[in-house]
């Protein structure tokens, strides 16, 4: 699947996820979360990179769109009174999109530049995009 077709599709307000990067803890017993290390920013002078896709086998389940139910004029601008949350986007090759991998217990490597446009998080139409938002830790978004 090419990058353009792993681009966030968008996801309704209730189904929003924010995704908070940078160094993940694991849980301890008790039910009790143990602090993430904090991530050190280092100079990279030979990093590799990762990369691949997400790929659904299996039949494809058919997700029912939704009835709108806030505020018609701007959730429904359209009138289809009902709306695809894009719970589940599979492209026709079976790649799956708005989907996350990451790494565990990563504590150090290159700092996070992401660009201004993919640290914003924008509402059209009662649907959010960019349906998965990669913020770290301790940093600001828009929205």
């Amino acid at each position: 699947m090419t990058k353009a077709n792993l681009r966030p599709q968008g996801i309704a307000a209730a189904g929003v996820c924010v995704l908070l990067l940078t160094g993940l803890g694991a849980l301890s017993g008790g039910g009790q979360e143990t602090p993430a290390a904090p991530y050190e920013v280092l100079n990279v002078e030979s990093g590799g990179s990762i990369s691949g896709s997400v790929k659904w086998r299996g039949p494809i389940p058919k997700i029912p769109r939704l009835p709108v139910t806030r505020d018609p004029k701007i959730c429904d601008p359209d009138g289809a009174k009902t709306l695809d949350l894009e719970r589940l986007v599979i492209g026709a090759d079976g790649g799956v999109a708005n989907t996350v991998v990451y790494l565990k217990d990563v504590r150090g490597g290159k700092a996070w530049d992401l660009p201004v446009s993919e640290q914003t998080l924008d509402r059209k139409a009662c649907i959010y995009r960019p349906h998965i938002l990669l913020v770290p830790v301790g940093r600001a978004m828009q929205i």
